[in-house]
């Protein structure tokens, strides 16, 4: 499971969509979400983390969460499953 609220996700995002640019030149990446576990997003760290930000419930957690890792893609399209 991958926590929203941790600074170091955001870190490896980082990584993957690196490595993942070095290998694949297509237009859009696809991140699924379609199965996204998000049991350990009700923690005291996320639920501290969803205040900070403003978030209302964990529906606005992962929409923070997806445009966080698409603002990553710079020249490629996020492609999820809703």
């Amino acid at each position: 499971m991958i926590d929203p609220s941790h600074p170091k996700t955001y870190e490896f995002w980082d990584g993957v969509i690196s490595d993942l640019n070095d290998y694949f030149h297509d237009d859009y990446f696809h991140f699924g979400f379609d199965e996204l576990s998000t049991s350990c997003w009700s923690s005291e760290q996320a639920t501290k983390f969803m205040a900070d930000k403003g978030l209302k419930d964990l529906t606005e957690l992962r929409e923070y969460y997806r445009t966080e890792i698409r603002n990553k893609l710079k020249n490629k399209s996020g492609v999820y499953w809703v």
